[in-house]
């Protein structure tokens, strides 16, 4: 079951506190980079206490704004898990195990259609007569005990 998480708020989930922020769109380095950044880069790391990770999310236009899609914890698959938990050979059973645990957040369904073919799933907007896709808002997620 998928649970829904608003922005800006904590929930917790046994003992971690889980935040999802959406960051500012004038950042110091590209979306590209802060994405390709895992979540854990060693078991040092995840001993601290303090995870964050980066996830892009497709927005939908509610009201003349562009409203990103809330994340969801869900046990993920390796297609559908955030970028950040992906493709970590060095760390790959660490990796494996931590996600199994942790209450991660990412994209439902719908958000990963959405960001493939924003057109087909109504991720688009009319601006002077032209159709122009949606822009993605880039969202934070903090864990920390």
């Amino acid at each position: 079951m998928l649970s829904a998480v608003p922005y800006e708020q904590e929930r917790r989930v046994g003992p971690w506190v889980v935040k999802a922020e959406i960051v500012s769109e004038k950042m110091d380095c590209p979306e590209t980079f802060r994405l390709a950044q895992k979540a854990i880069q060693s078991m040092d790391h995840l001993i601290n206490g303090r995870i964050e990770y980066m996830v892009q999310v497709p927005t939908w236009q509610q009201g003349g704004k562009f409203e990103p899609r809330p994340l969801v914890f869900s046990k993920f698959t390796k297609a559908s898990r955030p970028s950040a938990w992906r493709n970590n050979e060095h760390n790959r059973n660490l990796y494996l195990k931590v996600q199994e645990t942790l209450p991660i957040l990412g994209n439902d369904a719908e958000a990963l259609a959405a960001i493939v073919n924003p057109t087909e799933k109504g991720c688009v907007h009319e601006l002077n007569g032209e159709q122009h896709i949606n822009p993605t808002r880039l969202v934070r997620v903090i864990l920390h005990l």
